[in-house]
């Protein structure tokens, strides 16, 4: 194991290509209609990075990878972003600012409840909305107000509790969850009609589609 910690040592981009397969793979493992997701990556990272402290990217790939998730959002979104204030944006975004306010607040009611830290209770917000782009402001905000000595306990603080809301709210969200009719049977999704095989008059078959 020691032979395996130091090759990743002295090659990062090869940790991060391990990392991300292994996450991937482990996020396609469907259990009961649910898996992971891009979410696994999240968990195979911190596994890796159980096995070393000294374990880490270099910066500027962790800037690299935010600045391309946020540039790629903008472009998936932008058109939809503006076009939503001619159909009833302001509702629709006055709604996402209330859920965004009521988040926090829960976050905030949980963090004086519990007593953690308020790393931990922005940890909880950012993971609990599955902002990534949110978590890295902490991070950054951290750096920049934290003291030095114990800077690395505080950047450690928001990742752990990121870490435990993120998939939580990921599988709530994003993954497919059962449905079930009124008397409490499971609704299964319809299914494409199967082609058949029909006869025709002149003794040969053709592909035909049952109703």
């Amino acid at each position: 194991m020691g032979v395996i910690v130091k090759i990743l040592l002295d090659n990062p981009l090869l940790l991060l290509f391990i990392v991300s397969a292994l996450g991937y793979l482990l996020g396609r493992i469907a259990i009961g209609g649910s898996s992971l997701g891009v979410a696994a990556v999240l968990f195979v990272g911190l596994a890796f990075g159980a096995l070393d402290p000294n374990l880490k990217l270099p910066e500027i790939v962790y800037q690299l990878g935010l600045v391309v998730f946020v540039y790629t959002v903008g472009l998936s979104s932008g058109r939809q972003f503006f076009a939503s204030f001619r159909r009833k944006g302001l509702r629709d975004n006055l709604f996402v600012a209330g859920m965004l306010v009521f988040a926090a607040a829960l976050a905030a009611l949980a963090g004086a409840l519990l007593g953690l830290k308020p790393a931990l209770v922005a940890g909880l917000f950012a993971g609990s909305m599955t902002n990534t782009a949110a978590l890295a402001g902490v991070l950054e905000y951290i750096k920049t107000y934290s003291p030095a000595a114990a800077l690395d306990q505080a950047l450690a603080e928001p990742v752990v509790a990121f870490s435990i809301t993120y998939p939580m709210a990921w599988s709530a969200c994003c993954s497919p969850s059962p449905r079930f009719s009124a008397s409490g049977r499971l609704i299964t999704p319809a299914r494409p009609n199967a082609p058949a095989i029909a006869p025709r008059p002149d003794g040969n078959s053709t592909t035909a589609r049952l109703p």
